[in-house]
């Protein structure tokens, strides 16, 4: 037999976390066979594409649970802020965009976190920068810089001008702006306040003709697909997709133009406003395509801990008095669980507080009961829980579709917002949950956090901080098999696709990567900084290290 591919010479990831030596034939974009054997020469099959892995680790292609993937391409375009360690260096890089921008263009960027700069700003508010020294920066251009967390914003004095914000502004409900002793604004808007600067931002936008928003988006998906190749990342989970986005990637799909398998959740606004019929076939025609689906819903119970909009049940340690954000109404999460369940969809809710997780938990055993486990529901995030609730996860069936790495990002904090008892007790106890059976997923939530999968699995081998020589209660540290099953396996399952992918067996997906370091016996430390050698999807090579 000719095959499409062979992959020889290889260590070899097995499903139950052994591995061994061996070789993949590749036929029809899947694994036709694996054989286990000593050295065999580039020649020994009769194959198109051959490749000698040379005892390199090869295993199956990342699946990252929870990302935004068109997001993950605009960040690249604009400023990025993630790491920059001070608030003084955040605005030295603003101030060389300002330099560089036309006379009232938008500056957007994101990732700082006031708790993670290692001076602070001259003027804060709740621990907060306000916006004065970022407006003297940039009297004329107006600047949006997003929180790491994604759930709140610091603007300046131009945008909020542009935006007509004042102290006396009406607030919608599910979000806070954050004012100054005098009643100004002090540039902090958190989750549904951000909507009062946003809309100058998308006037500004709404001048673009449809051509330019669609080379931009092209360029953004393209800039997506590029950084996940190079992370190994073969599939994503994207975290809230609109109707217009997914028409597009379900065109590519059908004309095999997408590099990385898609399976989306559509913002739950959308789909209460969708027309229930043209929601059904829109859906149903996506179900069975292996590059794109959108089956999954998303929506918001909560905020972040890190801007305190994680919906608490009692009182933040560093905030008495506040328990956090309900952002979208119970009433509304019930009714869009409830067209998930009559037309089928998966059902995946935002929550980070123990508040927010028991109130989706609530929910989701009203509208479906004991079907939890079959419609396969999620809770994304599920950081914070209250430890009767931790049982009730595994009794219910609900899918915890984690980011280990936001455990050693927040660690800083954490302690800060829910006191030693709560953080201990409740703050991304991966073990408890596993112990009571609870299926694990695991993602980057990317921009939020960098896209690189191998930091990622760090935090979840070690739980310790960047810099950091102590682990954030390493009691809850996860194993290595358990760490790569659920980056494979488990994230395979969390979108019902366990009998196509996630594993390197016979009929699977030919999604596999190669790295430059043995995952199961390299030592630790050196897990961030693996590198891909190779990253191939459907059969394909999609990116090779020359």
């Amino acid at each position: 037999m000719r095959y499409d591919a062979v992959i020889l010479n290889g260590q070899l990831l097995m499903p139950d976390g052994e591995v061994k030596k061996g070789h993949i034939l590749i036929k029809d974009h899947r694994i036709s066979k694996i054989k286990f054997s000593s050295e065999r020469d580039i020649n020994a099959y009769k194959a198109t594409v051959k490749i000698d892995a040379k005892n390199k680790f090869v295993m199956p292609g990342l699946i990252d649970a929870h990302a935004h993937f068109i997001s993950l391409g605009r960040n690249a375009s604009n400023l990025d802020l993630l790491g920059v360690p001070t608030w003084r260096e955040t605005l030295e890089k603003v101030k060389e965009r300002v330099a560089n921008a036309e006379p009232g263009e938008w500056i957007i960027g994101r990732g700082w976190h006031q708790e993670k700069w290692f001076d602070t700003p001259a003027q804060t508010v709740e621990g907060f920068p306000v916006h004065d020294e970022l407006s003297a920066i940039s009297p004329n251009n107006p600047i949006i810089l997003n929180h790491a967390s994604g759930h709140g914003i610091l603007a300046n004095a131009k945008a909020m001008e542009l935006a007509g914000v004042s102290g006396n502004s009406e607030v919608p409900e599910g979000g806070d702006m954050i004012l100054k002793s005098n009643g100004e604004p002090s540039g902090i808007f958190q989750e549904n306040a951000e909507n009062l600067v946003y809309k100058a931002y998308q006037k500004f936008r709404s001048q673009m003709s449809e051509e330019e928003k669609e080379e931009e988006w092209y360029a953004y998906l393209k800039m997506a697909e590029d950084l996940c190749l190079s992370q190994g990342i073969t599939s994503v989970h994207d975290a809230g997709l609109s109707y217009q986005d997914g028409l597009k990637f379900k065109a590519l799909a059908d004309e095999n133009r997408l590099n990385v398998r898609l399976h989306t959740m559509m913002a739950d606004y959308i789909v209460q406003e969708m027309d229930r019929d043209t929601l059904k076939n829109y859906v149903e025609s996506t179900r069975d395509n292996l590059f794109f689906d959108n089956t999954a819903i998303k929506a918001y119970m909560d905020g972040a801990l890190g801007s305190r909009g994680a919906w608490l049940l009692d009182d933040y340690t560093d905030k008495p008095g506040y328990r956090g954000e309900n952002v979208t109404p119970i009433s509304s999460i019930k009714k869009t669980a409830g067209i998930a369940k009559e037309l089928d969809m998966q059902l995946c809710v935002h929550a980070i507080g123990d508040r927010g997780n028991r109130e989706v938990m609530n929910v989701f055993e009203a509208v479906a009961g004991d079907e939890i486990p079959a419609r396969r529901w999620r809770i994304e995030h599920a950081q914070h829980l209250n430890p009767q609730d931790i049982k009730r996860f595994g009794e219910l069936g609900i899918i915890a579709s984690m980011q280990t790495v936001h455990c050693t990002s927040d660690a800083p904090y954490v302690v800060k917002r829910l006191g030693e008892e709560r953080a201990e007790e409740g703050a991304y106890v991966w073990q408890k949950l596993l112990e009571n059976n609870v299926i694990l997923a695991n993602g980057t939530d990317a921009p939020i956090e960098k896209i690189n999968p191998f930091r990622n699995l760090y935090a979840a081998l070690t739980r310790k901080p960047a810099n950091d020589t102590e682990a954030f209660y390493p009691s809850q540290v996860l194993n290595r098999k358990q760490a790569l099953k659920m980056y494979t396996q488990g994230n395979a399952y969390a979108e019902f696709k366990e009998n196509e992918k996630g594993k390197l067996e016979k009929g699977y997906l030919a999604d596999i990567i190669i790295l430059n370091r043995n995952l199961m016996e390299c030592p630790v430390e050196d897990i961030p900084e693996t590198q891909v050698v190779l990253t191939m999807v459907d059969g394909e090579i999609k990116y090779l290290v020359k």
